[in-house]
């Protein structure tokens, strides 16, 4: 599901991990996001990153911009004209 979103928005998800853990009362709760920080994502197009490895591999003024550019293809107008972005 989260592959075919990314797809439509012309970014490939390659993997992600997600953490999960236990409420007192033994039920299994996510204990984590789906963001560019739990995801490797390049764009389709460029197979540029767009994710955590930028930072990884010392290319911390890239970081600010590939996570921009994702928040930027998920975020439709309707969401914009929403929360005023």
């Amino acid at each position: 599901v989260k592959s075919k979103m990314f797809k439509d928005i012309g970014i490939i998800l390659l993997d992600f991990k997600i953490e999960f853990g236990k409420d007192k009362d033994g039920n299994i709760i996510l204990g984590d996001e789906i963001s560019p920080d739990s995801c490797r994502l390049w764009d389709a197009e460029t197979l540029d990153m767009l994710d955590k490895e930028l930072f990884r591999q010392g290319k911390d003024d890239e970081v600010i911009d590939a996570y921009e550019e994702v928040f930027n293809r998920l975020l439709t107008e309707e969401d914009r004209q929403k929360w005023g972005i």
